[in-house]
């Protein structure tokens, strides 16, 4: 174990640095929720995963006390993606006031809008792709309202470029008039172009990089939630900004006509095999380890043997199926749920597994 001391209102507090098995290894530092004693076990979280406790929280006695090393280390390593430190650590480490936006990763800083987006989400995330700590990239204009629009047009000024993940309202909900007012050019899929109006657009396809300062981002299409979706791989820092393929709250949709199961699933596989070590989404917290990319493709499949398994119970319509494939879920979501079901059924379909009828949808095999 190392320890590190950082300055905090003034006083001192110990912090220990140590591999986490939530982020597959990857050194993590982060301020507890509250203070404790030598030896008092105080669970952590980073972002919205959890870390698990931490074996020593306290007051150093003197200032000069168990600092093993300088804090400039910490701040290195977080700035060339070997460590994952909580935002509010940052501050901390760095003497400085907390903002209205947070530095997320290594040229990266995020801050949430409240948008028109699926509950329990309430906020869609936009980041600033930053070079030397300018902005120069602004991805997902995503509010509707106009102080919200306002206010992400403050934020962003000086980008020389808007980065769209995909086409949905709460993603693109600005787009036209932040494209004004910040003269900027729009980067999208051909697919989410095509389907959006009001900007500059220049095509990005899958595999196209988008230089910002000494940083490559990497486009990656992953189609399925929807048909024009993009992530953004810095992969020598080990980030993603992945749009709607997982969440930080709630679940994500793939809507029947224009999602498709099979194709979200392939994105999922995708992306775990690049051993993210930090995770952006668009709704929710940041997370912490790619392995959250098994996880829903794990759950997506689970929900799929459940949706096959009330097919052979309950043969018919989708709205029979659904009671059955979502038993542990509330009755306020079965309407969602009912497209989910379906999105799964057309899968089923293409894999040989299910058949439309007359009467709606059978068991095959």
């Amino acid at each position: 174990m190392r320890v590190f001391v950082a300055a905090t209102d003034g006083g001192r507090l110990v912090v220990e640095r140590r591999a986490r098995a939530c982020a597959h290894g990857a050194e993590i530092v982060s301020l507890p929720e509250r203070s404790g004693s030598p030896g008092e076990a105080i669970v952590e979280r980073v972002g919205d995963v959890e870390a698990g406790p931490w074996s020593l929280v306290r007051e150093a006695a003197d200032p000069a006390d168990e600092r093993l090393e300088d804090v400039s280390e910490l701040l290195a390593a977080f700035g060339s993606g070997a460590l994952h430190a909580a935002p509010e650590v940052l501050v901390a480490l760095r003497d400085a006031e907390p903002e209205a936006d947070w530095e997320v990763a290594p040229g990266v800083r995020m801050a949430p809008f409240r948008t028109p987006t699926l509950l329990p989400a309430t906020h869609t995330n936009s980041y600033l792709l930053t070079d030397a700590g300018r902005p120069s990239v602004l991805v997902e204009p995503a509010p509707t309202d106009p102080s919200e629009i306002d206010r992400l047009a403050r934020w962003a000024q000086g980008v020389d470029r808007i980065f769209v993940t995909h086409h949905h309202p709460d993603h693109v909900g600005g787009l036209g008039e932040l494209a004004e007012r910040l003269d900027a050019p729009v980067l999208a899929h051909p697919s989410t172009a095509s389907r959006l109006r009001g900007a500059r657009f220049q095509h990005v396809e899958d595999g196209e990089t988008i230089a910002v300062g000494s940083r490559s981002w990497r486009a990656m299409h992953t189609p399925g939630h929807a048909p024009g979706h993009l992530c953004l791989i810095d992969e020598s820092a080990g980030t993603g900004i992945v749009g709607d393929m997982v969440a930080g709250v709630g679940t994500i949709l793939v809507e029947p006509g224009e999602g498709d199961m099979g194709l979200y699933l392939d994105g999922l596989e995708r992306l775990a095999s690049l051993e993210l070590r930090k995770v952006l989404p668009a709704h929710g917290g940041l997370l912490v380890g790619g392995e959250v990319f098994r996880r829903y493709a794990l759950h997506r499949r689970m929900r799929e043997e459940k949706v096959y398994a009330a097919l052979e119970q309950a043969p018919g319509p989708v709205g029979g199926l659904v009671p059955i494939a979502y038993d542990d879920a509330p009755k306020a979501v079965w309407p969602l749920a009912r497209l989910s079901v379906e999105a799964h059924l057309l899968h089923l379909e293409k894999q040989g597994r299910a058949e439309r009828t007359a009467t709606g949808w059978i068991a095959v095999g």
